[in-house]
């Protein structure tokens, strides 16, 4: 089984490529399972704080480990434990989270970059700031130094993973084309997994 997540700041694509990635990988064939918009679970009233980065990295690895018990092809995630790493960072000097919460904060981000390094196979960066209008969808941060704030940590706690672990930066074009891009990068690496197994 492949693990891919999509990771990156808000509004670069991540939903809208994994979903037609989704669908495309279906249509040749393999078996897929599509966790998608995990965050969303929560009350919007709750976002900001370190309980509700706890609960989205619980909800996260719940359903990482459902996949895991099941025979797919390959699961893919429209965000990974790594982002929830990234906005606590943003979150916690945003908004000068108290001792308790900074302490709670450094082993949340811990188990975030554990969790990514030990289940997942390959990283996609949306590398999308620059060519994504921000949508307000009522949810996500409306503004751009948020989302720039956000990518800066993102590349910089993506040079933690080791290099097993291969992080694929796509800068987003249509919604399709995208998409191609990456499913090729997928079957290139199930290909390659099944000729080690085959060897084996």
């Amino acid at each position: 089984m492949l693990v891919v997540g999509f990771t990156g700041s808000h509004c670069t694509g991540k939903t809208t490529t994994a979903t037609i990635c989704e669908n495309m990988l279906k249509r040749k064939g393999y078996k897929v399972h599509f966790i998608k918009g995990v965050v969303r679970n929560l009350d919007k009233n709750e976002l900001g704080t370190i309980e509700a980065q706890m609960k989205i990295h619980k909800m996260m690895c719940d359903e990482l480990i459902k996949a895991y018990k099941s025979m797919y092809d390959v699961v893919i995630t429209d965000r990974t434990p790594l982002d929830v790493a990234y906005y606590t960072l943003y979150y916690l000097i945003k908004h000068e989270w108290d001792e308790t919460s900074l302490r709670l904060a450094q082993k949340l981000i811990q188990s975030n970059i554990s969790v990514t390094k030990s289940l997942y196979d390959l990283i996609i960066l949306m590398d999308g700031i620059d060519t994504i209008p921000i949508v307000d969808d009522g949810f996500r941060l409306t503004d751009n130094h948020s989302r720039l704030c956000i990518d800066i940590i993102a590349r910089i706690i993506l040079r933690t993973l080791p290099d097993d672990i291969p992080v694929y930066v796509i800068k987003p074009k249509s919604p399709e084309e995208t998409a191609k891009e990456v499913v090729y990068v997928i079957e290139k690496m199930l290909k390659k997994y099944e000729c080690e197994l085959s060897n084996e």
